[in-house]
């Protein structure tokens, strides 16, 4: 009897935390950049807008995000019904328990429920209303991010069987919802207004902190690396469980020597290229190197590491084109580079996966989904346009018309810093007169006596 059974031993136990906490380099990460990047009478709110979203994407992805994602595995009626949602539940006993392993997994959707929302508000930087970026958040993260995830990224969804989607870690579901949906908003919020020259150009913002928004994209590389591995499951195989398989999010064997070998190829092309396009700018050679371990998310289980070298050199080249384009041409001002980084190289990895894989089997099992080109096309255009671009404008539009989507121009140019400084200037100023008031009125009240 040959069969592969979970190991819940101290190794893979260790394992999967190992990667879960190792992942969460990526908080600090995207914090430092973001901090790094924006003007210094801006800082303390965009780093205020990075801490309250780790909050609030665990509130949304326990509440809202992980009983969707169950639900809309099957399509609804297209593979099934609607998915059985028992388990996922708020108030469910497998939400507290957890005691067959399911509780990694959650964790896992609530770092990619995060990613979706801190790369998101990166991209609005030092112009949106708080309350704003928290709702487009909610939208982008725990209601799209979902149903894309289960369409694209389990073995059980329609795109999967049916069409031969592949997307192995997340990059349709995570990088290219998060840049069609920046997009989105970029298009009706406009740009910065330290961005803007007088002619209406787009001009780049030089970083406050250059040292520290490198070193922050040096963070979150590190964490995407061990976000990617944590979607790697170690099983026994055999009756004695001495030999051990990885499998993916599929169910496919895999191996993890050979996920890290073409990460780390990836990274070097984009590094490769980041330092040639990016003139040299640590932050710009960095970011190449983010846009090449994205470029190979959906296939990097199957990939032979010269593959994932061509793949990545060739889509951080597209991401930086991309950027140029989007800023000259479209006056997108892209705080980030959420669009191009992540975007742009998410739907042209993931595209570019199903040519490169076509014919290898999806799924495991007798009856296996096949990858091929149409499967992945459809699900890159389902992230970055259907439920990326077009609700992230609605949405932002809808803000727009209620008058609540971006912060005053007096504000943005002031900075929100030293706007909240001046407010605490003036509520002292006036406590204290208060005070002097009641002091004099005390003292007249005397002499009157």
């Amino acid at each position: 009897m040959n069969s592969l059974q979970p190991t819940l031993d101290i190794a893979t136990i260790g394992f999967a935390w190992a990667a879960f906490l190792l992942s969460l380099f990526m908080l600090p990460g995207i914090a430092m950049v973001v901090v790094g990047n924006v003007r210094q009478k801006q800082q303390g709110a965009a780093l205020s807008i990075q801490i309250t979203l780790v909050g609030w994407a665990i509130f949304c992805s326990f509440f809202i995000g992980w009983w969707l994602r169950q639900l809309f595995v099957p399509g609804p009626g297209i593979t099934g019904g609607f998915g059985d949602v028992s388990r996922a539940l708020p108030w469910s006993v497998a939400m507290g328990s957890a005691s067959d392993g399911a509780g990694f997994a959650w964790l896992r959707f609530v770092l990619a429920s995060w990613m979706v929302s801190a790369l998101v508000a990166a991209s609005l930087l030092e112009r949106i209303r708080t309350t704003s970026v928290l709702f487009l958040t909610l939208v982008a993260s725990a209601v799209y991010a979902p149903i894309v995830g289960a369409w694209t990224s389990d073995a059980e969804g329609w795109l999967v069987r049916l069409a031969g989607s592949h997307d192995a870690f997340g990059g349709a579901a995570i990088h290219a919802l998060a840049g069609g949906f920046a997009l989105g908003v970029l298009h009706r919020l406009g740009p910065r207004a330290s961005a803007t020259t007088a002619e209406g150009h787009i001009v780049e913002v030089p970083a406050s902190i250059p040292w520290l928004q490198a070193l922050g994209c040096f963070l979150f590389i590190i964490g995407l690396f061990a976000f990617m591995g944590s979607f790697l499951q170690p099983l026994a195989s055999g009756d004695s469980g001495a030999d051990v398989v990885v499998i993916g999010a599929y169910g496919t064997s895999t191996s993890l020597s050979l996920m890290t070998t073409n990460l780390i190829l990836a990274l070097s092309a984009g590094l490769l290229i980041g330092s040639v396009l990016g003139r040299g700018r640590p932050h710009k050679v960095l970011a190449g190197g983010v846009a090449g371990i994205v470029s190979i998310a959906s296939g990097s289980d199957f990939y032979h590491p010269l593959q994932s070298f061509l793949i990545a050199g060739a889509m951080t080249w597209f991401a930086f084109s991309v950027r140029s384009h989007l800023a000259t041409r479209y006056k997108i001002d892209d705080a980030l580079g959420t669009v191009s980084w992540h975007g742009a190289a998410g739907v042209g990895g993931v595209i570019v996966a199903g040519f490169v894989l076509w014919a290898f089997p999806s799924t495991a099992g007798a009856d296996p989904a096949m990858i091929n080109p149409f499967g992945n096309t459809v699900a890159a255009l389902f992230a970055f346009l259907v439920f990326g671009y077009v609700p992230g404008y609605l949405v932002a539009r809808f803000l727009d018309y209620l008058e609540v989507l971006r912060i005053p121009l007096s504000v943005e140019i002031a900075g929100a810093d030293l706007m909240d400084d001046l407010a605490d200037a003036q509520a002292t100023a006036d406590a204290a007169e208060r005070e002097r008031s009641l002091v004099r009125r005390g003292l007249a009240g005397q002499s009157e006596s």
